[in-house]
């Protein structure tokens, strides 16, 4: 059924599949530099960032008692971005030019921020509250922006 639908992107398919990898592309870069960071701090731990995002499943208590899981913080991170990925796929043949795109990739990863810190972080995911709030948003924007290169379109040369 989804193959079927054709758009001027190409196949719904297609374009979700494109989001899902450039959005773990773009998540892994996420990491990376997340997890640098942390490793940058004094007494900090790179694995950090991975057990915070472990409580999304495990749960903040799982964070105050020392038990989250790293494979967990990793699975749940690359679900998540290749998700983020997808809906971006969704957004993207509606922003026609490549300046569109690229801006709205960066919009996409504020907004991201904002969801994830602003809004759900103080009602149900507390242990973000205690993460670095500038470098979370810049990369944020970051994701946004790699996630925003794999749907710029193929200029053609003129002749």
């Amino acid at each position: 059924m989804f193959a079927t639908l054709e758009t001027t992107s190409g196949s719904l398919t297609a374009r979700l599949i494109r989001g899902a990898v450039a959005g773990v592309a773009s998540g892994l870069v996420f990491a990376a530099a997340t997890m640098w960071f942390a490793s940058s701090m004094p007494d900090g731990s790179a694995e950090m960032p991975l057990h915070m995002i472990a409580t999304v499943v495990q749960g903040d208590d799982a964070m105050a008692a020392g038990t989250t899981n790293v494979a967990v913080g990793v699975v749940v991170h690359l679900v998540l971005s290749a998700l983020f990925g997808m809906v971006f796929a969704l957004i993207a043949p509606r922003l026609r030019t490549n300046q569109l795109i690229a801006v709205g990739g960066h919009v996409y990863g504020a907004l991201l921020y904002v969801l994830n810190f602003a809004i759900l972080a103080p009602l149900v995911f507390n242990t973000f509250e205690l993460a670095n709030q500038p470098f979370e948003l810049v990369v944020h924007v970051v994701f946004g922006s790699l996630l925003a290169l794999a749907f710029l379109h193929r200029e053609r040369p003129t002749t």
